[in-house]
């Protein structure tokens, strides 16, 4: 396990900043479907009694449309950014229908992972949020997604 350092949480500036012990990445592994899944079960399950606040998910959805606006991406074609703002919308009113809501990581993309002997840790959670599983579970490959019961359509 890694710990933080002493004297942490730190205040600088109004930001809250945390310094952790460093752990050296096992070089040029892969990390195992399983040991994905059990990993972001282990953060979920440490999230559920966090005492602090957490923005609802769909914060990263604001941003996004924040960055496809013209003035922010001139380069991107309208049309393009139609279809963009398009998906996000989307992407809202699907995860919407959920809504059984629970304290997530917010970001397991695969630049978040750190491979160690033991099992893969999932550091950084500036985006940590409140929303449904499924917005973590997406950042997984298919192949972790068999560990997790998914609804079934109706």
């Amino acid at each position: 396990m890694i710990r933080p350092t002493r004297g942490v949480p730190h205040i600088w500036h109004e930001l809250t900043l945390t310094l952790w012990q460093y752990t050296e990445p096992v070089a040029g592994a892969a990390l195992a479907p399983a040991e994905m899944a059990a990993a972001i079960k282990v953060v979920h399950e440490a999230l559920t009694d966090f005492a602090g606040e957490l923005p609802f998910f769909v914060l990263e959805l604001d941003d996004a449309r924040r960055l496809l606006r013209p003035h922010r991406s001139p380069a991107l074609e309208p049309v393009d950014r139609r279809f963009l703002l398009g998906v996000a919308s989307e992407l809202q009113a699907v995860l919407a229908l959920w809504m059984t809501c629970r304290s997530l990581h917010g970001s397991p993309h695969d630049a978040n992972w750190l491979p160690r002997p033991d099992s893969p840790l999932l550091p950084d959670f500036d985006t940590a949020c409140v929303g449904p599983v499924e917005w973590d579970l997406a950042a997984l490959g298919d192949d972790a997604l068999a560990f997790f019961p998914m609804p079934i359509a109706t």
